[in-house]
């Protein structure tokens, strides 16, 4: 009794260590990178389907191996490496995507950024710039001015020329000064220069004498920096009268020099 007691205890234990699985290396190795690649961020939302493929796999390659066909175990482990190989692949083109969109919005908004900066540069110039204008042609109303179809005329009446000279006066200069900021602070506008002289004298002599003057207001504007190139010259001497040369009063408002400032394009 005791004996067959004994067998049947041994069949027992053999069947328990049969059915007990035994641990597969390549299974074990399959089923950890599969794990690490599930506890990656977002893997889930971009390769959920590839994943559930992988597990299949395992399940098959444990089904496999509890029936001792190694063959088919492996086969089904290559197959939830490669489906684990691909979650991967997905994750890193969904990352790299991400980081392209990410890129360009960062594109967009140094862009969008610079443009702003320069709306408020463009903005500050332009208030500047008018700024300037306006004060530039506050300085011009101490002169008489009228617009014509040729431009704006500038009536200087009072510059100081000895009797018969060419030669600016220093109180001349200074009377001088606003149009020399004027023409600083427009580049673009170019200027004639035209003397005049009252009735009395030679005319010829007149004329010429006009020339000289409104040549030497271009030299001392030229010597304040501005451009030869914008400034022409003429001499009318007693041709074009503004008053009449038979009293003082109407012979010193003869005596002048105009500045017309050119209209742009003409």
């Amino acid at each position: 009794m005791l004996k067959y007691c004994l067998t049947i205890l041994i069949s027992i234990v053999l069947c328990s260590c049969a059915s007990t699985p035994k641990s597969y290396p390549p299974l074990d190795e399959a089923k950890a990178a599969l794990e690490k690649t599930k506890s990656q961020p977002n893997i889930s939302e971009v390769a959920s389907v590839t994943l559930f493929e992988a597990d299949e796999q395992i399940t098959n390659a444990e089904s496999a191996l509890s029936e001792n066909d190694t063959a088919a175990a492996d086969h089904h482990i290559y197959l939830a490496t490669r489906k684990q190989l691909i979650a991967q692949e997905l994750l890193l083109k969904h990352q790299q995507e991400q980081e392209l969109v990410n890129l360009k919005q960062q594109q967009l908004e140094m862009i969008a950024h610079a443009q702003r900066n320069e709306s408020k540069r463009a903005q500050s110039q332009t208030q500047q710039a008018k700024q300037r204008i306006l004060e530039l042609e506050q300085a011009l109303g101490q002169y008489k001015a009228e617009e014509t179809s040729r431009g704006t005329i500038l009536v200087i009446n009072d510059l100081l020329f000895d009797t018969g000279g060419t030669n600016l006066k220093p109180q001349s200069q200074r009377r001088l000064e606003p149009l020399v900021q004027y023409l600083k602070g427009n580049e673009q506008r170019e200027i004639i220069i035209e003397g005049h002289t009252d009735s009395m004298g030679n005319p010829e002599i007149n004329k010429r004498l006009s020339l000289q003057r409104a040549d030497a207001v271009k030299e001392f504007l030229i010597l304040r920096g501005i451009f030869p190139t914008r400034i022409e010259t003429r001499g009318f001497g007693e041709e074009v009268p503004v008053a009449t040369n038979t009293t003082n009063a109407g012979r010193s408002l003869n005596r002048r020099v105009e500045v017309v400032i050119k209209t742009p394009g003409r």
